[in-house]
C-alpha cells in the first residue's frame, strides 16, 4: 500500500511537469525522497549515473535530467536522459 502511495505521488509531480507551459525552458522540483528519487527514475531511461541513482537518493542530492521533448505536455516515461548526479559528500 505504501509503495502504491509513492508511485502515485511521483505521478502527480510528472503532471505538474506536463502541465507547465512549453515557453519554460528549465525546471527545478525541490522536495522530498522516495518520490523525487521515483520520478527521476521513471523519467531518465539512461545516463551513466542511473545505477547509483537507484541505489541510494541521499538529502540534498541532485538530479539534472534533460529532456528533449517540444512540449512539456508530452513528457512521459523513459523521455529523460540522466546528466548528472550531484551528493553532498562530493563537495567535501
Amino acid at each position: 500500500m505504501l509503495h502504491q502511495k509513492l508511485f502515485k505521488f511521483a505521478v502527480f509531480l510528472l503532471e505538474r511537469l506536463q502541465a507547465l507551459p512549453d515557453d519554460v525552458d528549465s525546471v527545478m522540483l525541490v522536495g522530498h525522497n522516495p518520490g523525487l528519487q521515483d520520478l527521476a527514475l521513471t523519467l531518465a531511461s539512461t545516463g551513466a549515473e542511473r545505477a547509483r541513482l537507484e541505489s541510494k537518493f541521499p538529502t540534498a542530492a541532485l538530479a539534472t535530467l534533460a529532456v528533449a521533448k517540444p512540449s512539456w505536455r508530452e513528457l512521459a516515461e523513459g523521455d529523460a536522459e540522466l546528466v548528472a548526479f550531484t551528493i553532498p559528500k562530493q563537495f567535501g
